[in-house]
């Protein structure tokens, strides 16, 4: 798979405004809307429902919020960058700066 097959140009942010884990979120559900057709609520907590597990965000600085939605037929991705970043209870405690967004159609891969 190649990314930039999944990613377009409004579905990148390199100056996230959020200040907190939920307003990022809002965010990126906003560009992966311009990605997918969804609407950004619903998008929103698909990732919710998902982060409600675990978080998504990796040691380095790195997020990689993900969530399965109805009604996509394929992979759409959106991707921000969050200059002061924000505390996403990630393992190594550092504020996560790069966050790739991923959603998939219901019924793909397993089920987080």
């Amino acid at each position: 798979m190649k990314i930039m097959d999944h990613l377009t140009r409004s579905a990148i942010s390199c100056d996230l405004k959020g200040r907190n884990r939920k307003e990022i979120m809002e965010e990126l559900s906003v560009l992966l809307a311009m990605n997918c057709g969804k609407q950004p609520e619903e998008i929103e907590k698909a990732l919710w429902e998902r982060e409600s597990g675990s978080s998504t965000a990796l040691d380095g600085g790195v997020g990689v919020p993900h969530g399965k939605i109805k009604g996509i037929t394929s992979f759409c991705m959106g991707f921000g960058i969050s200059k002061t970043g924000v505390d996403c209870a990630s393992t190594d405690r550092k504020r996560t700066h790069l966050f790739f967004a991923f959603l998939s159609p219901v019924g793909t891969m397993s089920n987080r």
